[in-house]
């Protein structure tokens, strides 16, 4: 799918030549476009013959890193009847203050998850909505994203991905905005984030914190 190319052009480190034609890149960097190509369809048995051999030491050493990744991806561990404990998606490593989180998983198995952080100005840090995920089942997450600044502290929040793999996430703004949903849409992945503005627009201001929200549904496969 378009959304699995984004993710193994990102691991081998070409994320932001998604969109070069072959004459623009390097020796390396056309090699790891092969890489990238051969695991797109995520294939049983991949025959790599000196995969690393135009690499420089560190690009070789991900991309081994990558081929380890994918040999131990999709094992489970006793089909829920036992569980794991994986790493803090927080760039903070708190364990508190983070509230209201969501978790999906996409068509490809990667993990994608949105919480509110309720610090606030005390403490240094600007409540928002936050996202990361994860490409190998919970076990190391990536950098933080900062959605929306503006959001309720105790509202839930929805993320939710349709069958062509775009992310949505639904959520309640905080006063003095108007408490209203907001919709925000990634078609890429959870890489890059859009705000399609507020569902309904009633122009609800209060003070107050209805601590409710509404729900997110998608109806047919389109």
């Amino acid at each position: 799918s378009k959304q699995r190319a984004f993710h193994l052009l990102r691991e081998v480190g070409l994320k932001e030549k998604q969109g070069a034609m072959p004459p623009a890149l390097s020796g390396g960097e056309q090699q790891r476009t092969a890489i990238a190509r051969a695991l797109v369809n995520d294939p049983i048995l991949v025959l790599a013959d000196e995969p690393t051999g135009n690499l420089d030491a560190e690009i070789a050493e991900e991309t081994m890193r990558l081929f380890q990744k994918i040999h131990g991806g999709g094992a489970t561990m006793g089909g829920g009847k036992t569980w794991k404990a994986g790493s803090n998606p927080s760039d903070d490593g708190l364990e508190t203050a983070h509230e209201f989180l969501d978790v999906i998983a996409d068509v490809d198995g990667r993990f994608h998850l949105i919480w509110i952080d309720d610090r606030d100005d005390k403490e240094g840090v600007r409540r928002g909505l936050r996202y990361a995920h994860s490409d190998d089942g919970g076990k190391s997450w990536s950098s933080n994203a900062t959605l929306d600044e503006h959001i309720c502290g105790c509202c839930w929040t929805h993320l939710r991905t349709d069958p062509q793999g775009r992310l949505y996430v639904f959520h309640r703004e905080e006063h003095p905005d108007p408490s209203d949903m907001k919709l925000i849409i990634s078609e890429n992945g959870g890489f890059e984030w859009s705000d399609l503005g507020y569902v309904g627009a009633f122009g609800w201001m209060q003070n107050g914190c209805p601590h409710t929200t509404a729900g997110l549904a998608f109806l047919g496969s389109s």
